[in-house]
């Protein structure tokens, strides 16, 4: 490997690696074992984020086969290959992370969707984390039931996985697990913050669906208070009714049969999707 004068590595130097050499050296930086490219240890990062923070500069002939070797890699890990284990697992999901490709999200779909992998709490969250950050839009009884299995540590990720499908459905997973304890609100709190900037939701749309399931007290009371604090910046002034717009997403939710005029509707009796199995 060459490093430029600034001491960080030549991307010229990754495109001259055979598909041999970059598969072993991709897989040195997952194992922290490269020796040829140390890393400043004030930065406090695993070694697999030099391999991410490379992959845009170097050839699109390149990053096909970095690709081609995360995607082997990762179905290695979907079989308990035992060189993917513990901390090294991590740093690969955490790369494909960076990387930020769909065509990777196929195998941890598979995993996440695996009983046994939710034996390992953490990997188990990465995994969900992953998904995430890949754009794989899963079902919303997948996420309805992660939500309802650990709420303290997998609400923001159901959350954030839910916002594939539309803010009202995300926020409509509140109805199943309010945010009546201070671990969740605190947990919920950054992605909730994270709506305003986030250009694929229209700050309309979030205050509409709010009000909707607000006025239909499909949330508990404490739940809408805490979204008015959270996101002041939403205008509360005029809250709207619930429209025949939303009829379709709350069948989703399992709330049929809506009426134009805001009423008491006990959400917690109505038919709700059927609870989600993670497989063998």
């Amino acid at each position: 490997m060459h490093l430029k004068e600034d001491g960080t590595l030549d991307p010229q130097s990754v495109d001259a690696l055979t598909p041999t050499e970059l598969n072993d050296w991709v897989r040195a930086r997952l194992r922290e074992e490269d020796t040829q490219v140390l890393e400043d240890p004030r930065q406090n990062v695993g070694q697999y984020f030099l391999v991410g923070q490379i992959y845009p500069q170097v050839h699109p002939e390149t990053q096909a086969n970095v690709r081609r070797i995360v995607r082997r890699f990762l179905e290695q890990l979907s079989q308990e290959h035992d060189d993917w284990a513990g901390d090294t697992a991590h740093s690969l999901l955490l790369l494909t992370m960076d990387l930020g490709e769909r065509d990777l999200a196929e195998p941890v779909r598979r995993m996440a969707q695996t009983e046994r992998y939710a034996e390992d709490a953490a990997l188990h969250a990465r995994l969900l984390q992953t998904l995430t950050f890949l754009g794989a839009k899963m079902p919303v009884a997948f996420w309805k039931h992660e939500a309802k299995r650990n709420p303290e540590q997998h609400l923001a990720v159901a959350f954030t996985g839910l916002l594939a499908h539309s803010p009202y459905v995300a926020l409509g997973l509140l109805a199943d697990v309010p945010l009546d304890t201070e671990e969740r609100q605190a947990a919920l709190y950054p992605t909730l913050r994270g709506l305003l900037a986030d250009p694929d939701h229209r700050l309309d749309d979030i205050q509409e669906a709010i009000d909707t399931l607000c006025q239909a007290q499909a949330l508990s009371a404490e739940t809408c208070d805490f979204l008015a604090a959270a996101l002041p910046e939403l205008d509360r002034s005029e809250a709207q009714t619930p429209t025949d717009r939303y009829a379709e997403p709350l069948a989703v939710l399992g709330v049929r049969g809506l009426p134009p005029e805001p009423v008491s509707l006990d959400y917690a009796s109505q038919p709700t999707s059927p609870d989600y199995t993670l497989t063998a």
